[in-house]
């Protein structure tokens, strides 16, 4: 018995040999990028895998490619896309399901009818729809005291128009009788109507939106710039775009839909910001459009290294305060160390790694609003992707 557990015992020593010697192997076998990110090589700042931060936002999504230790006199900013529009959109109610109207020598049996409307405020037009499966006499429907139809109505002359000047936000009423019969004492008049609805149109609109950005634009500095986008057409209506630089005006048109290639609009070095946030405001009459690869193309006079621009909104930054901010990279493989200095709003960290991931809290450094990322090389990288996370 002895012997057997002996026996036993060495067989599993060797098998723990073998597999030592073929992980060593392995990781001899490994490129040298892969195999310092494996053995957590570098400036011990922890790597990432590449995922997401769960329930983050991404602020900023570039892929800068090579960066270079030396200065280009060329500057893109990349700004989010918008979305403006001006439509009308029609909602109904029901507002009950099936009523009887009638009038006779002895007995009026009118009916009223009581609804709110919530936006009022967006209302373009009001409509009164049903049915009527029998009916016999003339018929009057009053809107809060106000007439709106007098006569023998068939479903030819449906629905019956309710102007939006009658109309309140709340506590509003329908009226619905019959005339008198008149002389006829035996006889009645009456309606029977079904599904009676309430059919509005509303005026649904985000016709205004704006981005900020940050440029280094002191004036002895800025050459030239341009503002290059594509508009595509969310339905088939023209209308009239302004583009609007620090509240200056710089294009103002009529767009049509027709036209998808790229368009350009050339910016005066005047129209930027000196302390170099700037505000682009897109605005139109209506329409729906989508504003899409919104880039601004600036020619400096002197050299600069990448800048990278994002915004947050005061309601992500009241989060960001009580969360947190985050910058990842993914960078070439195979390139050796990767060394490089980035500036956050004019707040700077190095990096100094040989692996193929990166990251770093930068919430101290976010600000509410516009925001920007240089990145100075101390040499020659390639960076494949560049996130900024807010959550």
């Amino acid at each position: 018995m002895m012997r057997k557990r002996g026996q036993a015992a060495y067989e599993v020593s060797i098998l723990i040999v073998i597999i030592a010697l073929l992980l060593l192997v392995y990781i001899i076998l490994l490129p040298p990028a892969e195999r310092e990110a494996l053995l957590q090589e570098g400036d011990g700042t922890p790597v990432t895998t590449g995922a997401e931060p769960s329930a983050a936002k991404v602020l900023l999504s570039e892929s800068p490619g090579k960066v270079y230790s030396y200065t280009t006199n060329k500057q893109t900013i990349n700004i989010e896309p918008v979305r403006v529009f001006s439509r009308t959109e029609a909602e109904s109610s029901s507002l009950v399901k099936s009523l009887t109207v009638s009038r006779n020598l002895l007995k009026n049996n009118f009916k009223e009818v009581l609804f709110d409307i919530r936006d009022l405020d967006k209302l373009d037009s009001a409509k009164l729809l049903f049915l009527i499966r029998e009916s016999n006499g003339p018929l009057s429907i009053t809107l809060n005291d106000n007439l709106v139809y007098d006569g023998e109505l068939d479903s030819s002359q449906l629905p019956i128009e309710l102007p939006k000047g009658y109309l309140k936000q709340s506590g509003n009423v329908l009226r619905l009788e019959t005339a008198s019969t008149g002389w006829r004492i035996f006889s009645s008049n009456y309606y029977l109507l079904q599904d009676l609805t309430f059919v509005k149109s509303l005026n649904v609109q985000n016709s205004r939106a704006a981005r900020s950005f940050l440029l280094d634009t002191e004036e002895q500095k800025m050459r030239s710039a341009r503002l290059l986008y594509f508009l595509n057409c969310n339905d088939n209506k023209n209308g009239q775009l302004t583009i609007s630089l620090n509240n200056r005006q710089v294009f103002r048109d009529l767009v049509f839909c027709q036209y998808q290639d790229e368009r350009e609009v050339p910016l005066s070095k005047d129209l930027f910001s000196l302390s170099g946030s700037n505000t682009l405001t897109f605005e139109i009459d209506s329409g729906d459009f989508s504003i899409d690869q919104i880039k601004l193309s600036a020619e400096l006079a002197r050299s600069t290294y990448p800048t990278y621009n994002f915004e947050v909104d005061s309601g992500l930054w009241d989060r960001i305060n009580d969360g947190d901010s985050k910058i990842t990279l993914k960078l070439g493989l195979g390139e050796g160390r990767k060394k490089a200095k980035f500036l956050v709003q004019g707040e700077s960290f190095s990096i100094d790694t040989s692996g193929s991931a990166y990251e770093k809290d930068i919430t101290s450094l976010v600000e509410n609003g516009a925001n920007s990322i240089k990145i100075v090389p101390e040499n020659n990288f390639e960076i494949t992707s560049l996130k900024v996370y807010g959550q």
